[in-house]
């Protein structure tokens, strides 16, 4: 089975997703109309309620000590509280909300004049961000906006500031280290391309940088086609016309980097100089090797402009630092991201589990002047921050993990359990009762059988593929046996997503507690909103259970008030949690140094047999 790490078979597995949602245009120009009212301080707090219901308030404090007294005696009290208003906050998520209406409204009507002027509405929410400009010619402009009441939309998530810790703030001082590297040129005149979803916000951002130090700017964003490795663009000549610098703005280089380099490539095409052209990317890394060769020429040769989220400074400090401002008096920041939390829970590597660290968020772990400490992870910038404080909230009140203290710039706030993660070997009756419950306690909001069917093809398309991968045709066509027998039923939608032993810990005084409990349904992968079920199946793989072993979990679960899948639907779910997690192992191996590769191949051995032994049966 480790073929499946191999050659080019990560590059056809089905991991990564395209999260969107479709809407009435009205709707989401009713957002940014909402938001450009708080940032004026006209509106109240209403758009984020539920964030308001888990701020650090008495009531969160009781139900932390409640349910964790020894950690938290002495300890919540010390965390300033979140506000929700915070202005720069506010405004910045005001610039989202405007880039998501112009991606929205330029993907469907291409270039109808009525894009031309919501692209004036995301700059002047950019120089409402960056200059703290008077709102009133934003809020003028969108006054006069009319949009069909018929007329729909997709709206892309922008998985930067979704789910990857990337702010505006980046390419605003990105911008300006560009400016003075340019400040003797002969022409001020340049042409910024945004690559859509993201790249409407972020060029908005560069934009009005540039002009704002009196350059002649012209924004334009592009949506690239084609292959996903082999991307093309299209940008008409007059848009470049007497430019002399282009400058191509994206959240990327992804697995291919072919998006930026088929805006610089039609920039080109369009006239201008390719010594003029810069990327302006999301970070400092190479694209991943599926490139073509014209692709990998291009960001060899391309200078780039990358400021990292160490070095963003915010209310005159970097991001690690106001976050531990936050946390209380503190001796130290340690950087958790990207699988150095291990390093934190685990004495020896040889205890290791495999990290998707492509995958995970941003944390960091505030270690205080007391000997407490506090994680901050990154939830999200357009709303995630705050349903995941609402989520952690429900869960401490239920006694499943502490309360959160703290939310700001989309990191939400935790303590640090001090404790032992579990092992596969301390599996037992009680274990599996615990997790049975958490399951249901943890579930969201019901799905719809229309949303259910939608998010049923999706992992009948991706176990499919990822079996033909990893173990052959013969077994990707089990898989069909399943098309039109799983069950379509009203079930909740799971609440987790992260059920191995390495997610619970027992706590010093022996409680065991689930860590990371939120966030994972809305991510860059395929797997979205699902069935309450996928989450029995993520524990009962995770946990390696045969029939007989899994009934203490199946029991609780039923008996907390979960209701039970038939078993062919609960093997269907099975065989798509083992085939995803191949995926996600064959992805991250090829992104990974040698020894983290080592633990992948592992971990893609043990889902790829477990796959295997489901489609056998």
């Amino acid at each position: 089975m480790r073929k499946a790490m191999c050659g080019t078979v990560q590059e056809n597995m089905i991991v990564y997703g395209d999260p969107s949602y479709e809407e009435p245009a009205t709707a989401t120009l009713g957002r940014v109309r909402q938001w450009a009212e708080r940032a004026s301080g006209h509106a109240p707090d209403r758009t984020d309620s539920s964030a308001r219901d888990c701020r650090p308030t008495d009531l969160c404090r009781r139900v932390g000590r409640e349910s964790f007294p020894d950690a938290m005696d002495g300890q919540a009290d010390t965390a300033p509280q979140y506000a929700a208003g915070e202005g720069r906050d506010v405004r910045r998520r005001l610039l989202i909300e405007a880039g998501q209406l112009e991606q929205a409204l330029a993907d469907r009507l291409e270039n109808d004049t009525l894009v031309e002027r919501i692209m004036s509405v995301t700059d002047l929410a950019a120089d409402a961000f960056l200059h703290d400009s008077d709102l009133g010619p934003l809020q003028e402009a969108l006054a006069q906006l009319e949009l069909p009441a018929d007329l729909t939309v997709r709206v892309k998530v922008p998985e930067g500031f979704a789910f990857y810790a990337l702010y505006p703030e980046q390419y605003a001082q990105a911008a300006r280290l560009w400016v003075r590297n340019h400040a003797d040129s002969d022409s001020r005149r340049a042409v910024v391309v945004g690559i859509r979803s993201i790249g409407t916000s972020l060029s908005a951002v560069v934009a009005r940088e540039l002009a704002q130090a009196g350059w002649n700017v012209r924004r334009l964003t592009a949506r690239p086609s084609g292959h996903p490795y082999a991307r093309r663009a299209a940008i008409p000549r007059e848009a470049v016309q007497g430019a002399v610098f282009g400058l191509v703005v994206d959240e990327g280089p992804g697995l291919s980097g072919s998006s930026m380099a088929a805006a610089a490539q039609a920039l080109v095409e369009a006239g201008l100089d390719r010594s003029g052209i810069g990327f302006f990317p999301g970070h400092d890394r190479s694209p991943g090797n599926t490139g073509t060769e014209d692709v990998r020429r291009w960001w060899s040769d391309t200078p780039k402009y990358v400021v990292g989220l160490n070095e963003m400074t915010g209310n005159g400090r970097p991001l690690a630092e106001e976050l531990a401002y936050r946390s209380g008096p503190a001796v130290r920041v340690d950087d958790l991201s990207g699988g150095m939390w291990r390093h934190a829970v685990y004495r020896h590597e040889q205890g290791w589990p495999a990290a998707f660290a492509a995958f995970e968020r941003a944390k960091y772990r505030v270690v205080r002047s007391d000997g407490s400490s506090v994680l901050w992870k990154f939830e999200g910038l357009a709303g995630g921050a705050e349903a995941v404080r609402n989520s952690m909230a429900w869960l401490a009140q239920r006694g499943w993990t502490p309360a959160p203290l703290d939310s700001a710039h989309g990191f939400v706030a935790r303590l640090w359990i001090e404790g032992k993660p579990l092992r596969i070997d301390q599996c037992n009756t009680a274990v599996l009762d615990r997790i049975g419950r958490y399951i249901v306690d943890a579930a969201g909001t019901a799905l719809s059988i229309s949303e259910q069917r939608t998010s049923l093809e999706r992992l009948k398309e991706m176990l499919y593929w990822n079996t033909r991968e990893s173990l052959g045709e013969a077994l990707a066509a089990r898989t069909l046996r399943w098309n039109g027998l799983v069950q379509k039923h009203p079930w909740p939608a799971y609440g987790d997503g992260r059920l191995a032993p390495e997610e619970w810990i027992r706590s010093i005084d022996g409680r065991l507690i689930k860590v990371d409990c939120a966030g994972h349904s809305t991510d860059h992968t395929v797997i979205g909103r699902q069935p309450l079920i996928w989450d029995l199946a993520g524990a009962t793989v995770e946990w390696r259970l045969d029939n007989e072993a899994a009934q203490p979990l199946l029991s609780a679960f039923a008996d907390a008030g979960g209701e039970l899948p038939a078993p062919g639907t609960l093997a269907f779910y099975c065989a798509a949690y083992a085939a995803f997690r191949l995926g996600q192992c064959a992805i991250c191996a090829g992104m990974s140094d040698p020894s983290e590769q080592r633990q992948l191949l592992r971990a893609g051995d043990f889902y790829g047999s477990q796959l295997f032994r489901i489609l056998a049966q």
